[in-house]
């Protein structure tokens, strides 16, 4: 069990360092190729804190674990809503932006409540994971045809606005590119370490890979949202961390369960999953509701959300 958890903290290390060295490779790329800010923001910021999602996901159902890769999907967006979005409230309380109401909030019920539909049948079908594509490939549409109409100033995460100065420098692009290979390669060494130390450790304790999935899994793969989010509340841009947090839900189910099911159909029962899947809803049409005008977001909503984080961990592990 020592073994395992050792494997698992090395796989979860190497995981995080690909994630932030592939995206901070890709952001300055693309700086230094002269993209605008707010667009590598919406993409390559939004699709990099994903990857470990993805890359975990992939790897849980090639290896034969369906219960394990959903549930990372369900438990990582359970863990945005409740535990990071909730932290980022309590450390500083934010407004509301309106165009978030108009447009985000919408699309994030709308993915998941997919979620639960698809299951129905107990079966996620590459049929479904390609229509699930396809919701990936419209947000990211709507997302840069709204990005032309922001200013330029708008700035999604602290190392975007100090890359800015790298066009005016005489840097090498190899250096970012190597930057990305690297990260890509740690994704794909931490993902595979990663999920074959949490099986191990499932088996050694005799808890069910989804009960992994759920919790240390999505926990995990949740690293770079929790600590993009985090920092960015203490330097008072909680409204961004807030931006990320729902850009990379509504990624994790389009893109991320989409992409695996395109490539390896997921047979799950949605009976199987149905306490995570109320818990999920419950949540994001709390948070909703929260975002529901505009407003400030206050710390007392921030700590029902991570009092319901919690409570579902403490209830899972108890159901067990």
């Amino acid at each position: 069990m020592v073994f395992d958890i050792l494997i698992l903290i090395i796989g979860g290390t190497i995981l995080y360092l690909g994630a932030e060295w592939f995206v901070k490779g890709s952001e300055r790329l693309a700086y230094a190729l002269g993209i605008k800010p707010i667009v590598i923001g919406l993409t390559v910021v939004a699709y990099g804190t994903s990857a470990p999602e993805a890359i975990v996901t992939l790897f849980s159902a090639a290896q034969g674990y369906p219960g394990m890769a959903l549930s990372n999907i369900i438990g990582s967006n359970i863990a945005n809503i409740g535990l990071i979005f909730g932290l980022t409230a309590l450390i500083c309380p934010f407004p509301v932006e309106a165009g978030l109401i108009r447009r985000e909030i919408p699309i994030m019920l709308m993915a998941t409540f997919a979620v639960p539909l698809i299951l129905i049948n107990g079966y996620i079908s590459r049929l479904e994971g390609g229509f699930l594509l396809l919701g990936a490939i419209g947000f990211t549409y709507i997302a840069l045809k709204l990005s032309s109409k922001l200013s330029k100033k708008t700035i999604l995460s602290k190392q975007a606005e100090e890359t800015l100065q790298l066009k005016k420098k005489n840097i090498k692009l190899t250096k970012f590119v190597f930057l990305i290979i690297i990260g890509l390669v740690f994704l794909v060494v931490g993902g595979k370490l990663f999920v074959g130390g949490a099986s191990s450790l499932a088996s050694s304790l005799g808890v069910s890979d989804r009960l992994i999935g759920l919790t240390i899994l999505a926990l995990g793969t949740s690293l770079p949202e929790l600590a993009t989010s985090l920092v960015a509340a203490i330097r008072g841009y909680a409204e961004l961390a807030i931006g990320n947090i729902i850009g990379s839900n509504i990624l994790n189910i389009f893109f991320v369960l989409g992409a695996t099911a395109l490539i390896v159909p997921l047979k799950e029962s949605i009976t199987q999953n149905y306490v995570s899947l109320i818990v999920l809803i419950g949540l994001t049409i709390t948070v909703s509701f929260f975002l529901r005008k505009k407003r400030t977001v206050t710390r007392y909503e921030g700590f029902i959300l991570c009092i319901s984080y919690f409570s579902f961990i403490a209830g899972m592990i108890i159901m067990q």
